[in-house]
């Protein structure tokens, strides 16, 4: 129930997991609207016909990570983990701010 969930904003444990959260929307707007958008959609090999299908395949890569590192957390412990997946985010705009896609680099392609 609601008051459930209101329940739980006491326990520090949720406020840990709730940037998590933040990180992960902010991510999917910024691949979204930049990477995506500005990007993919403009680049020769790419275009704006197939968004749709990098979304599809950012999704699926999504899901063989978290099969293979929920493997990794029952081994190693979820710190390695979260730290991974703290890299993984950082990656996405430090990628772009390292080298920007453009004409001069094929878009990455």
């Amino acid at each position: 129930t609601l008051r459930a969930a209101f329940d739980l904003w006491p326990h520090p444990q949720v406020w840990c997991l709730s940037l998590t959260n933040l990180t992960f929307g902010l991510c999917t707007g910024y691949m979204n609207g930049v990477v995506n958008g500005e990007f993919a959609a403009k680049s020769p090999k790419f275009g704006e016909a197939s968004i749709g299908t990098l979304m599809a395949l950012t999704s699926l890569l999504a899901a063989g990570c978290a099969l293979l590192l929920g493997r990794l957390a029952r081994r190693a412990g979820k710190g390695l983990v979260l730290g991974l997946g703290g890299l993984a985010f950082a990656c996405i705009p430090l990628g772009v701010l390292g080298a920007r896609p453009g004409p001069a680099n094929g878009y990455w392609s």
